[in-house]
């Protein structure tokens, strides 16, 4: 195995993974394809020979854009009199007269995720398909759209609906411009044959399938309800790829059950591929549920993903304007490249006079939470039904204090008046702003 490439850092337990990995592969194929052992061996040996010289190929460029990223990054934390407090700046923004301290992680990802937005609702507002978006009416024909635009040799308008074909191609061409900006921050996402969109699990709906008439969840029960309904959907040689489907699918079912699967770390985390790395590592944490075709991925959403296709849409776009921008900022391996940063930090700080209070402000509490807001992991509740109870209370809260807004809103004129100076504007262009805002406008202002 290692002499496929000369390249190849393989140790000798990579090596046998991966030999392992290929029977699996071969004997999957010697059956779909009625050939002998020996033949799909080869095949595929081929096939991983190519592949590792590439992704050799896109590993060194993820190495050279880590040092171009972590450069850049050091040097803007060490503006700062504090480094934790400029590296802070540069996951969430600050006040400082620092250059740059309000370009942060935060600022660029929405500001991404705007620009893309934007670029899709004036495509469909210009073809009057707004409402044909949000409806939901479309979806199914939406799907298959999706499918055939993104299938060699497919035929769109397959479903006779020009307003899914044409929102489809809106939705598409976003799509593919945030894919090919990921691959060129450190990425490697290939354009799978009839891919539609990122698929989305609802833990709480999975959960719900093993309760019983006392209430309690079972389990045992969730999983043998929703593998008897998954797995007519999936397209077994694309998802099993060989492995036995009911060990597959309690593994994936594991995940969901969980709520482990959704963490948006897939996409961004790309500094090894499988051949570099654990296979039994990757075995758990990266299985793909493969649909055969586009009605049943859009009836598996309708059961336990995000039902509306506009809202799975723009909750992809979120999720890619974020991992853009960490990678951007960050370089291919964000959490990675954060925590080695405020290692390097730490111990370029012990050699200063003000080391003890600049190693401080690195382990302080804020710039965790920083990142942690920032990336999205605070989205992940480790206890999903904690959360769902904390959100009930947080909007009877807000419901219940709806009636202060008013009063509250009156000091927000001070930070107004505040910030407007910052940005050069005068004091009394402000006050006039801010008096006009308060007044009655008419259907055409």
């Amino acid at each position: 195995i290692k002499g496929l490439v000369k390249n190849a850092t393989l140790t000798d337990v990579q090596a046998e993974e991966l030999t392992k990995r290929m029977g699996i592969l071969a004997k999957a194929r010697a059956v779909n394809k009625r050939i002998d052992i020996d033949a799909a061996l080869k095949e595929i040996k081929g096939e991983i020979s190519i592949q590792l010289r590439f992704e050799a190929l896109v590993n060194e460029r993820n190495k050279l854009l880590t040092i171009q990223t972590r450069r850049d990054l050091t040097a803007q934390a060490q503006k700062n009199k504090l480094w934790g407090a400029g590296l802070q700046d540069i996951l969430e923004g600050g006040n400082s007269p620092t250059m740059g301290s309000r370009l942060s992680v935060d600022y660029k990802s929405r500001a991404l995720y705007h620009k893309y937005f934007g670029s899709l609702v004036a495509e469909l507002e210009q073809k009057g398909l707004i409402k044909e978006f949000r409806s939901g009416k479309n979806d199914l024909d939406i799907y298959k759209e999706i499918a055939e635009l993104n299938t060699n040799g497919g035929h769109p308008g397959v479903t006779g609906n020009s307003a899914a074909l044409d929102i489809a191609k809106a939705y598409t061409r976003v799509h593919d411009d945030m894919v090919a900006r990921q691959n060129r921050a450190g990425a490697y996402i290939k354009k799978l044959p009839g891919y539609i969109m990122r698929q989305t699990h609802d833990s709480g709906q999975i959960q719900a399938l093993g309760r019983g008439p006392d209430g309690k969840l079972n389990k045992t029960e969730s999983f043998n309800k929703w593998y008897q309904i998954v797995l007519p959907l999936l397209d077994h040689n694309r998802t099993f790829n060989g492995l036995d489907p009911a060990d597959y699918l309690k593994k994936v079912h594991e995940n969901l059950y969980t709520g482990v699967h959704g963490r948006p770390s897939d996409e961004a985390e790309v500094s090894e591929f499988f051949a570099h790395g654990s296979l039994a590592k990757s075995a758990s944490s990266h299985r793909v549920l493969h649909f055969k075709d586009a009605e049943s991925s859009f009836q598996y959403n309708q059961l336990f993903g995000t039902k509306n296709f506009s809202d799975g849409a723009l909750s992809d776009l979120m999720f890619r304007s974020r991992n853009i921008t960490l990678m951007e900022t960050f370089g291919p391996n964000p959490r990675t490249s954060f925590q080695e940063l405020v290692t390097d930090l730490k111990k370029a700080a012990r050699e200063r006079d003000d080391g003890a209070e600049q190693v401080k402000r690195l382990e302080d509490w804020r710039l965790r939470s920083a990142w942690s807001a920032v990336s999205g992991e605070n989205e992940y509740p480790a206890s999903i039904t904690l959360d769902k109870v904390c959100s009930t209370i947080r909007i009877v809260t807000q419901l219940a204090k709806m009636g202060g807004v008013v009063l509250s809103s009156l000091g927000d004129k001070a930070f107004l008046q505040s910030e407007m100076a910052f940005q050069g504007m005068k004091q009394m262009d402000v006050f006039g702003k801010q008096f006009a805002g308060m007044l009655g406008r008419s259907k055409d202002q």
